[in-house]
């Protein structure tokens, strides 16, 4: 299911129409700007037919209403993230009209920040597993490619941030290579192996790296933006000329 909605989606529309080409396109959650991810992996293109081909094989068939069933069941969820955000809404609408092509039923339901991502006990949409498909952005806040937290099956909420639920051995025992060594080489592999297996399984999928945008005085010298953490780091070697 996951694989052909992927294939059924035009990334390069949403890289392009929505964020204007601005980023950096990389599937996984792996920083491109850091090195720490596979860079022979891409996104999946275009390609309805196969969508609809992975869809049949899976017992999803197309009726004569124009929705895939499968056992009497519609194929049939909701869209979700921050109300007024018109970027990823824009998205939303793009992704309704392609998997509603491919035969499903995909509707709309937004709600306030402060309720998709409120803590489980408070009603928190995302973590208690209430949303069917969610986009939002996250910040990678470190060069350092340890994603546990993120992805590694023992972080499940609340013992971490594994909000896609999925769990994988594979990735726990990549996980455990990447931060038993200060090896470098040893590193990149355990974690492209990482990116490997989100790529294959796609519990999420990574739209675009967006920029930061730095603004400044031209007689302002010596400002140096960092890709992570503030851009003010060096503010001591800061001069007005």
């Amino acid at each position: 299911m996951r694989l052909a909605l992927c294939y059924a989606m035009d990334h390069d529309a949403i890289f392009e129409k929505i964020y204007f080409g601005l980023g950096r396109a990389e599937p996984t959650h792996f920083n491109p700007d850091f090195g720490w991810g596979d860079p022979r992996i891409g996104y999946y293109p275009h390609d309805p037919k196969r969508a609809a081909a992975l869809l049949d094989a899976a017992g999803w068939h197309l009726g004569t209403d124009g929705t895939r069933r499968r056992d009497g069941v519609q194929l049939s969820f909701a869209i979700s993230t921050v109300a007024g955000v018109k970027p990823r809404e824009e998205i939303e609408v793009l992704l309704q009209s392609e998997w509603r092509a491919l035969g499903a039923n995909v509707t709309v339901k937004n709600f306030p920040a402060a309720t998709l991502f409120a803590p489980a006990a408070m009603g928190g949409m995302i973590d208690r597993g209430k949303t069917d498909v969610t986009l939002f952005t996250w910040e990678n806040t470190t060069p350092d490619p340890d994603d546990e937290t993120y992805i590694a099956p023992d972080r499940l909420l609340p013992n971490g941030q594994n909000d896609s639920f999925f769990r994988s051995r594979e990735i726990a025992a990549a996980e455990r290579a990447g931060l038993a060594s200060y090896d470098v080489a040893t590193r990149r592999k355990a974690y492209a192996r990482i990116a490997h297996v989100l790529i294959d399984e796609v519990p999420e999928y990574t739209l675009d790296w967006l920029p930061e945008i730095a603004a400044y005085n031209a007689d302002l010298y010596g400002v140096r933006p960092v890709p992570v953490g503030s851009d003010q780091w060096n503010i001591a070697q800061w001069t007005f000329r």
